[in-house]
Parts: C-alpha cells; structure tokens; sequence
C-alpha cells in the first residue's frame, strides 16, 4: 500500500521510481545499516557543516559511510543532488494532501529517503553500511514526531521507525540563529533561504523557537528509546566537529 502511494506521488511530482536502476540480488537492503540524521532549527549552520563534513572526512572512504546528497557524484542529465531534491520535495508536498495518519506519513517518508539514497548509492558502486543525512524524518517531520512523542500510551510502530537511526543534535541558541538569519538575509535576500525575509523579524523569532522545542523533544525521544545521540555545540569549530562525529561513527560501526 505504501509502495503503491510512494509511486503514484513521485509520478504525480513528474519523476518515477524506475529511474534508478533496481538494486542487484545480494545488495544489503536500504532499511539496514545506520541511519545519522542532523537535527537543528533552519539557519543554525546544520547545511553548512554538512557540507564541510562531505568533503573533508576521510572516514567516508574507510568506514565506507555515506554522507547525504552533496556527497554523490553526477548522474547522468544532471546532478544528483538536483534529482534527489526535486524527488525528495515533490513528495513531501504531495503527501501533505494524502489521507494519512501522521505514524503513516513519518512511514512513507522514510521509504522515500532511505530507498532513493540506497539506489543512488548502488549507481556509485558504494554499499554504505550507513547514511549520515540532514534531511530525514528527523528536520522535516521533528513537529510530527514531537506530538507522536507526547501520547500516552506511545503509539505503536514509533520504536520501530526509530530502530536503526541515530542523531546528531546540532545545539544552538534563538540568539545565535537569528543572527545568523539576519546575515542572510543581508547578503541574499530573496533567495531560498532567506527565512528572515519571508517570514519577517517576529515569525521568524516565533518559528526557530519552535524548532528548538521540536528539537529538544524528538532528542529525548531518542534518549527514552536507547537510541545513540551525539550533542554537537554551534560555536564550536569545524575540527571539534570532525573529531566528535567521527569518534560517534566509530562507535556506531563497531556495534552493527
């Protein structure tokens, strides 16, 4: 059922499925191995470490750990990043207008990302044994995951969406992301990031607050299920970043 709404979305958003190749008998499946995903409020710096992260770890080539979309190489007719996205979004668009619970979207979602990540991993003869992302179910579903966290009792399937996934919680401070958004928006404004500009000064305050919260709760959600979180501090620097998440994909690569 969900397979048949995942294609029926990507077909409607002007893609199919059946672009990447299938995965060869004997491939592990895109639901095994560690999935890492970043988590911290829009504007707190989570991308631009992500990308420094791309293409200065060496541990991408010996743990044999994949990092996200801005790390894949060209596909042909176009960057992979730019098909990954337009996939990935087109999707997430639609499923807002599907008849599904909350526990069944987060579901969906995942299918997306770990299928097309895992397939667009086989074109580059890589076979993660995991995916460090900044775009999981974890940022763009931390609202729903924070009201599924909240219900007593916990409802059913939640740990098993959890199973396999680690995050790294980016922390931060209101203060320092509105600053980082005014920048922004001073040295683009208009473009597609610019929160402070569509949202204005006040929204946009309102907003990242929330997402601090949301933050905070699908962390301890984490915490509550034994899951592995690695607390990573914004005003740090690039080297103590490498260093930290590099001890915490060691430790997840001896224990799978």
């Amino acid at each position: 059922m969900l397979k048949h709404l995942l294609k029926s979305t990507l077909s409607r958003s002007g893609f199919a499925l059946m672009r990447t190749p299938p995965l060869p008998r004997g491939a592990p499946s895109a639901t095994h191995g560690q999935r890492v995903e970043m988590i911290a409020p829009s504007g707190a710096g989570k991308t631009t470490l992500y990308r420094q992260l791309a293409f200065h770890n060496e541990w991408m080539r010996a743990e044999r750990i994949l990092i996200g979309r801005d790390a894949f190489p060209e596909l042909p007719g176009g960057h992979v990043g730019e098909l990954y996205a337009r996939l990935l979004f087109g999707s997430l668009q639609a499923l807002e207008r599907l008849p599904l619970t909350p526990s069944h979207k987060l579901r969906l979602v995942d299918y997306i990302t770990t299928t097309l990540r895992h397939d667009i991993a086989w074109r580059s003869r890589h076979y993660p044994r995991g995916m460090v992302s900044e775009e999981g179910i974890c940022h763009n579903f931390s609202a729903q995951l924070a009201a599924l966290a909240a219900e007593d009792p916990e409802p059913p399937g939640l740990a098993g969406l959890l199973a396999g996934r680690s995050l790294i919680r980016l922390e931060t401070s209101v203060e320092r992301v509105m600053a980082q958004l005014a920048s922004r928006h001073r040295q683009r404004p208009g473009g597609g990031n610019d929160w402070l500009g569509y949202l204005g000064e006040e929204a946009a305050l309102a907003h990242v607050e929330q997402e601090l919260a949301w933050g905070l709760a699908v962390c301890r959600l984490f915490e509550r299920h034994a899951r592995p979180v690695l607390m990573l501090k914004a005003e740090d620097d690039l080297a103590t970043h490498q260093h930290r998440i590099n001890a915490f994909l060691a430790r997840l690569a001896e224990g799978a």
